[in-house]
């Protein structure tokens, strides 16, 4: 059989409890389920979950990740869907690729500039888009932190209320501190910016994308430099670059 929408419905529907559809999604597909609300029936998460992923093309993800965590009844129904490759290791840091940390509310945003970004020569990581199937997210987000040279944070309210940006900020700040990643923050909307952030210089985005994305390429090119201000000073906690610690966060 071939995996559709009703067939992956009923699998799920069988082969998971709505604990574990949570549990799933949180390791998964975390803006799917952010969305879930008390009282909404199981049917319901699992429709956000299909369609989510129907619509960000994530369809092969959805695949996999179930295929990682229902292996044996998987195989049985789905017999023609081919296995998924093992996950490659880590590459060495490449100080042209880019990291967009971004709250889900800024996705369209952050897509916009991720493609302009590749299109000017840039490789960025971005999630959903970067995460392998069967990967998990916490797992993604590491390895993205550990292979990029350049963290873009895209300063909007949302994103500081993100627990996820507020987290992969402080790696990224300790990674700076290291010496090993450049961390170039954009203001896209007025928010009130945490005592730590705001020892970075920030790129305006608010007076129109083109010349916030001018800006910003300046910046990466080297001809616009992006430092603290001389009077700064950065105190950072011990933040771990491992997984288990990323993991932890959101537990």
């Amino acid at each position: 059989m071939r995996p559709d929408n009703q067939s992956i419905r009923q699998f799920i529907s069988t082969y998971f409890n709505d604990n574990e559809l949570g549990t799933f999604c949180f390791d998964y597909f975390p803006e799917v389920q952010r969305e879930f609300t008390n009282g909404m029936v199981f049917s319901a998460k699992v429709m956000l979950l299909i369609g989510y992923c129907q619509r960000r093309g994530l369809w092969p993800n959805l695949l996999a990740n179930l295929a990682a965590e229902r292996a044996e009844p998987f195989a049985e129904m789905f017999h023609e869907v081919e296995a998924v490759p093992p996950l490659p290791e880590v590459h060495p840091r490449d100080p042209r690729r880019v990291f967009i940390s971004h709250a889900h509310e800024d996705a369209e945003l952050a897509q916009r500039l991720a493609a302009d970004l590749e299109a000017e020569g840039w490789p960025v990581w971005i999630a959903p888009d970067s995460i392998l199937p069967g990967e998990k997210w916490v797992t993604a987000v590491s390895r993205g932190l550990d292979e990029c040279g350049v963290f873009v944070l895209l300063l909007t309210p949302h994103a500081v209320a993100s627990r996820w940006v507020r987290h992969e900020t402080d790696v990224a700040v300790e990674l700076e501190q290291e010496g090993e990643m450049r961390l170039i923050p954009l203001q896209v909307e007025a928010c009130r910016i945490p005592a730590l952030w705001r020892a970075y210089q920030r790129i305006p985005f608010r007076g129109g994308y083109a010349a916030g994305l001018a800006r910003l390429l300046a910046a990466l090119a080297g001809k616009s430099a992006v430092e603290r201000p001389a009077t700064a000073v950065v105190q950072t906690s011990a933040v771990s670059k491992t997984v288990d610690v990323l993991q932890d966060s959101f537990i």
